[in-house]
C-alpha cells in the first residue's frame, strides 16, 4: 500500500467515523428529549420486564452519545466502533426476539380457531 494509498484510507476512515457519530449523538440527543415516548416504544416490544425499561430508556440513550462521541477521537475510535458493534448486536437479537414471540403467538392463535 502506497501512502496515497493510506491518505485516502485516513479520510474515509474518518468521514465515515464523523457519519456514524453525527447518527449516534443525534439519536441520543432525540430520545433523551422524547424519554417517556422512547419508554413507551420499549415497553411496545415487551422484551424486558418493566422493571428495567425505565433504567432502559434512561441509559440508552446517554450510552449513545457517549459512543457517538468515542468515535470522534482518534485514540478512542476503536473503543467507539465496539461499543457500537454490541449495540447493534444487542439490538439484532432484541428484534430477532421479537419477530419470534410474534410468530409464535400468530401460531397458538391459529391452533385456536375451529375450523367448520
Amino acid at each position: 500500500m502506497t501512502s496515497r494509498d493510506n491518505g485516502h484510507r485516513d479520510y474515509t476512515v474518518l468521514a465515515v467515523s464523523l457519519a456514524l457519530a453525527a447518527i449516534f449523538v443525534y439519536a441520543g440527543i432525540d430520545k433523551i428529549g422524547e424519554r417517556q415516548q422512547f419508554a413507551d416504544n420499549i415497553a411496545g416490544f415487551a422484551i424486558l420486564p418493566t422493571a428495567f425499561i425505565d433504567l432502559f430508556a434512561l441509559t440508552l440513550p446517554l450510552f449513545e452519545i457517549a459512543c457517538g462521541l468515542l468515535l470522534l477521537l482518534p485514540l478512542t475510535r476503536r473503543i467507539g466502533a465496539l461499543a457500537i458493534a454490541l449495540v447493534s448486536v444487542m439490538f439484532f437479537i432484541a428484534g430477532a426476539l421479537f419477530v419470534y414471540a410474534r410468530a409464535r403467538a400468530r401460531c397458538k392463535r391459529k391452533e385456536k380457531k375451529i375450523w367448520i
